[in-house]
């Protein structure tokens, strides 16, 4: 009996990697009609696994608590059914070899496969290196599979690559406009990748930030009313 088929898009980062986890995320129920699931129940929650696989939780700006355990409970509901799984995350591209050997580990009993988002000529980290060292963990280079780097229409051609390789049919199903902006080349790209991860790290940490504040607000809220209490009594 063949085992099933689990597809992990990594990026990397800014080449229309963004694009297609949002085109993923929502299209699910879509793709589920097609036989494939996406065991992530939000781009947040894979991001939170990638923080967790990667050990980066405190840079950015989460408590260990608040990521343990992510990635295994999203594998727990892949391992559910019998569809093929899709699972993205570009900041999956800089995983090392332990990090990779990690995340495969929860994947044990899948034929995994691995998609990249070929960045444009010049721009984005070493293609060759990344594909290596994804490739000797997957035992096998039928198991990597390289699409781009886009031309004309990039949202579209991305978006039929990606359903060509796990095997749905992105034609059937509606595409998400406006989310792979223009692509810059040349000598300013490695700044403007720090930048945008850095705006990135930066947007995280606050949201962060916020959801602690409000959980204090409500527990300072409690503590005035029970000291209330305890001077009315």
């Amino acid at each position: 009996m063949a085992r099933r088929r689990a597809f992990l898009h990594i990026g990397p980062t800014h080449s229309g990697s963004d694009f297609l986890e949002d085109a993923l995320a929502a299209n699910a129920e879509g793709l589920a009609t097609q036989g494939i699931r996406c065991p992530a129940r939000s781009g947040e929650e894979m991001f939170r696994a990638v923080v967790e696989i990667r050990r980066v939780h405190k840079a950015w700006g989460y408590r260990r608590r608040e990521v343990e355990g992510t990635w295994s409970a999203i594998c727990r509901r892949a391992h559910k059914g019998r569809d093929t799984v899709v699972l993205s995350q570009s900041h999956l591209a800089a995983a090392t070899t332990d990090e990779i050997a990690l995340l495969l580990d929860r994947l044990a009993g899948f034929d995994v496969h691995v998609v990249v988002t070929a960045p444009d000529s010049g721009a984005g980290p070493d293609l060759a290196a990344l594909v290596q060292r994804w490739t000797t963990p997957l035992r096998g280079p039928e198991r990597m599979h390289v699409i781009g780097p886009a031309s004309g229409d990039a949202e579209a051609f991305l978006w039929a690559e990606l359903g060509r390789v796990v095997g749905f049919d992105a034609a059937r199903l509606p595409l998400p406009g406006g989310l792979v902006g223009p692509r810059v080349t040349g000598s300013t790209e490695e700044r403007l990748v720090h930048v945008l991860d850095e705006l990135e790290r930066q947007r995280v940490r606050n949201a962060v930030l916020e959801a602690r504040n409000e959980g204090l607000a409500k527990k300072r809220k409690k503590l005035r009313r029970r000291l209330s209490d305890a001077v009315a009594g």
